[in-house]
């Protein structure tokens, strides 16, 4: 996650306490309750706290998980804590404080052996794009058989047909 300094020296500081949530590969019912209550208290306290969630709408279903997340920006804010939130969520959530600012970072196609070419720089004020078509694409080139490609360019389909052929014409894919 990382957190970008778009200086060439900064001072980040201190903190008394830090919270690092990632994304959560299991899906039972108390997943939301245990994340809550691991990610809350710390900024409930005193001191100074830095927040690093990532992938926090994984847990619940993602218009909940926006509500969720934009109260938890909200309260990360109000409590003067340092707060990097990495989300697909980045449009759903409204109002932000006025001190939150979205950046985004960019997926920009597939290079020619099919691997995805991401701009990691992030693009201040700005949401990002993974495109699900620079995936799906990879899918159609590398499927094993004709039935497994088939059924991939079904899902080509889902997301723009053109969108993928264009994404594998520029990789200069053959197949």
């Amino acid at each position: 996650m990382g957190l970008p300094v778009p200086a060439e020296a900064a001072e980040v500081g201190r903190f008394d306490a830090i919270v690092f949530h990632r994304r959560h590969a299991s899906f039972n019912a108390g997943v939301l309750e245990s994340t809550l209550r691991s990610v809350v208290p710390p900024l409930t306290g005193e001191g100074r706290a830095l927040m690093l969630v990532d992938e926090f709408e994984a847990i619940t279903e993602p218009g909940r998980a926006a509500d969720l997340l934009n109260g938890l920006v909200d309260l990360t804010v109000d409590r003067g804590a340092l707060g990097v939130f990495v989300t697909h969520l980045a449009e759903d959530l409204a109002p932000l404080p006025e001190t939150a600012r979205i950046d985004g970072i960019f997926a920009e196609g597939l290079t020619d052996d099919l691997e995805l070419r991401v701009d990691y720089q992030p693009r201040f004020g700005t949401v990002g794009r993974s495109t699900p078509e620079f995936i799906v694409s990879r899918l159609v080139a590398n499927a094993g058989d004709r039935d497994e490609r088939a059924a991939f360019r079904s899902i080509a389909a889902a997301v723009g047909e053109e969108a993928v052929q264009r994404t594998l014409s520029d990789a200069e894919w053959q197949g």
